[in-house]
């Protein structure tokens, strides 16, 4: 399994794309205005069979918006309780990050815990990681460690913003508890760099941290 990361400046997120094979998936969009997704889709067409959307904020699901211009129609994979903003165009232009709406989207696969998002020999189970969003998710590769975070927990001991629509710092305590008892080694999160080694001590730390100042 290879890994490739385009990391975004300023508020936009990350995108990884995940290789194995003749099979890629694309994890997290940006708001889809820089060139940085229409390069990644371009880049990896041939064989990218999926898209996940940790969440849905604009600076994680905008470059859907270059999935429609490009005529693209695989899965899109989101949490059941985002999906229909996906399905039907209502992603909430926060901060106004987006320069035009995101067009409806009908590929799109509504998951939840414990579903396993399987593309030929690429494995993720999804861990429900409420408290940034509701439908917040982390994706978790159990035999190389590997953890996709999107916005819920960041290298140095941080952590996602609670205080957006739909934000709970209780949540987002026990969904830090949940990712702390995972054995992680790697983990890419949706904005920063990721982390390459000991993953585990940064979530603890978060963890730690975010006990101290929410609970």
């Amino acid at each position: 399994m290879k890994i490739y990361s385009f990391l975004s400046s300023g508020i936009d997120s990350n995108v990884y794309v995940v290789e194995e094979g003749n099979n890629a998936l694309l994890i997290d969009m940006t708001a889809g205005q820089s060139t940085i997704i229409s390069q990644v889709i371009d880049r990896f067409r041939g064989y990218l069979r999926g898209i996940v959307l940790t969440h849905t904020h604009p600076d994680h699901s905008g470059g859907l918006r270059i999935y429609r211009e490009k005529g693209l129609d695989i899965p899109v994979y989101v949490h059941k309780i985002e999906a229909p903003g996906v399905r039907e165009g209502r992603i909430d232009n926060l901060f106004n990050m987006l320069n035009e709406p995101v067009p409806p989207v009908k590929n799109v696969h509504g998951v939840e815990e414990g579903d396993i998002i399987s593309i030929e020999s690429l494995v993720f189970r999804v861990i429900h990681t409420p408290g940034h969003t509701p439908g917040s998710i982390c994706l978790y590769q159990e035999d190389d460690h590997v953890l996709f975070t999107g916005d819920t927990v960041f290298p140095g001991g941080s952590f996602g913003r609670t205080d957006l629509p739909g934000g709970d710092p209780h949540q987002l305590v026990k969904s830090l508890e949940r990712l702390v008892s995972l054995d992680v080694d790697e983990f890419y999160p949706g904005h920063m760099s990721p982390v390459k080694g000991n993953g585990w001590q940064w979530i603890k730390q978060s963890l730690k941290i975010a006990r101290m100042l929410i609970v």
